[in-house]
């Protein structure tokens, strides 16, 4: 199985010799071939985990396998999950690690593999009233029945999927005690949210910018949050100051031309993202691609969250002197310049 010298190469995912599929079915040792499904099994980089929360799935954007874990906050390519697997830091290396594998794998069969997309869409939805369930999650995060409305956020009773997977079509619906439609202001819904769920938190329906509808362009700093419940959780510590948005997914980062809006539109630009590895590896891109200081929030997981265990005034107190350095910084350097 030779590829000739290629050791010298730079590569990228779309041009690799290497199937993403049998990276996965390979050092998963996954009991069944990737055909376009996703499978969801025991996260092999938490060892406490008890519910499959790591979860190999067909990506159509690049045509390729990717992986989430839910349980560490790892995501990516195959490539990055070579990278997270061997703790190999160079990309390049990555690649080369692959590829070495796949050349030494001598049971591996090559053959033309056909991958059967899974195409989903949202084909019905059912909005229900409020009830006292809803309260107690969102009032647990000091998120009201104002906040909820100025975002479009409504209760869903259920949803419906309709599957196509070639010729087969068929439809598959969901109901759940905890689940919100998240609606654009002409009514259009983007994203379903399921917080009680351990996998599949979020269904993704349209692209949006979270909270953008909702921006008045009147104050001079905004800051690109993680979720919506991390929007509206900052928005409750009441920094006259700063709007905030957020991408539609944790996979999507915004693009130059997005970011060079917003640039336009105010003084200071900036992220605070999660307080974990997938956080901090997002901050990291949008410092590398944008130039845009990441505010370094490490108590709790999120905005939401330090609310949830330490309360408004609390958390306000614990983030003040965040934002007071990025701002010195922000002065310093109009300044110098």
């Amino acid at each position: 199985m030779a590829f000739g010298k290629k050791e010298s190469l730079n590569y990228n995912i779309s041009t690799f010799p290497v199937p993403s599929h049998w990276i996965f079915e390979k050092l998963l040792n996954l009991s069944e071939p990737l055909l376009g499904q996703s499978v969801s099994i025991h996260s092999i980089f938490n060892a406490a985990d008890t519910n499959p929360s790591m979860i190999i799935y067909y990506s159509s954007d690049i045509d390729q396998y990717k992986f989430k874990d839910f349980s560490s906050g790892l995501r990516g390519d195959c490539i990055d999950f070579i990278q997270c697997l061997y703790d190999i830091t160079d990309k390049q290396e990555a690649f080369r690690k692959a590829l070495l594998l796949y050349q030494n794998d001598e049971d591996y069969d090559v053959q033309d593999r056909v991958i059967t997309k899974i195409e989903k869409q949202i084909k019905s939805f059912t909005i229900r009233k409020w009830n006292v369930n809803d309260q107690r999650y969102w009032t647990d995060y000091h998120i009201t029945s104002k906040d909820l409305e100025q975002y479009n956020i409504k209760p869903l009773s259920s949803y419906t999927f309709e599957i196509k997977q070639g010729d087969s079509v068929s439809e598959k619906t969901f109901e759940n005690t905890h689940c919100y439609g998240y609606f654009k202001n002409d009514g259009t819904l983007y994203k379903i949210y399921n917080p009680k769920n351990k996998v599949a938190k979020f269904v993704k329906v349209k692209n949006y910018i979270q909270g953008h509808e909702q921006l008045s362009f009147s104050k001079p700093w905004l800051m690109i949050v993680s979720s919506m419940k991390d929007l509206i959780s900052f928005n409750k510590l009441g920094f006259k100051y700063i709007e905030c948005i957020a991408p539609d997914s944790e996979n999507v980062t915004l693009t130059e031309k997005q970011i060079g809006y917003y640039k336009k539109r105010y003084k200071l630009v900036t992220v605070m993202f999660d307080n974990d590895v997938a956080g901090k590896k997002e901050a990291l891109k949008y410092k590398t691609m944008y130039g845009l200081d990441s505010v370094p929030f490490e108590i709790e997981k999120d905005t939401a969250d330090c609310l949830k265990e330490h309360g408004i005034s609390n958390t306000k107190m614990f983030i003040n002197p965040l934002l007071t350095k990025i701002l010195n910084a922000y002065k310093s350097n109009k300044k110098a310049s």
